[in-house]
């Protein structure tokens, strides 16, 4: 059976950052050996992105943009179902995604509701 990790694409020896996770999401994914960086500093082969609401998804996903390989994913996660009192839905985070030129790929998760971009 795949990993969280292998299911999402995380490839071993990837420069990564992972930002806001809960703290159980990182030991639930099964990480392979990566690099796992604590600043957003420079380009990464994978980027996931935990949100609870419009505004902190607006602020801080633009900003990844520039920091994504030319071949890197971005995840962006946010809770199911208004969990967390979120206000977040998949039409508001789909239309954020696409504002930056980036292709969606989706995936399904118990409490989060985590979608994978792509530069275009």
């Amino acid at each position: 059976m795949k990993t969280v990790s292998q299911k999402m694409g995380i490839k071993e020896n990837s420069r990564c950052i992972i930002i806001n996770a809960p703290s159980d999401a990182i030991s639930g994914m099964k990480l392979p050996k990566i690099d796992i960086a604590n600043s957003l500093i420079g380009e990464f082969d994978f980027i996931h992105l935990f949100v609870k609401n419009k505004t902190e998804c607006k602020d801080l996903f633009p900003k990844l943009k520039f920091h994504l390989k030319l071949n890197g994913m971005l995840w962006v996660s946010w809770p199911k179902g208004g969990g967390l009192n979120t206000n977040l839905s998949l039409d508001e985070v789909i239309k954020i995604g696409y504002g930056l030129d980036l292709l969606i790929f989706t995936k399904k998760s118990r409490q989060y509701s985590p979608k994978r971009y792509h530069q275009i």
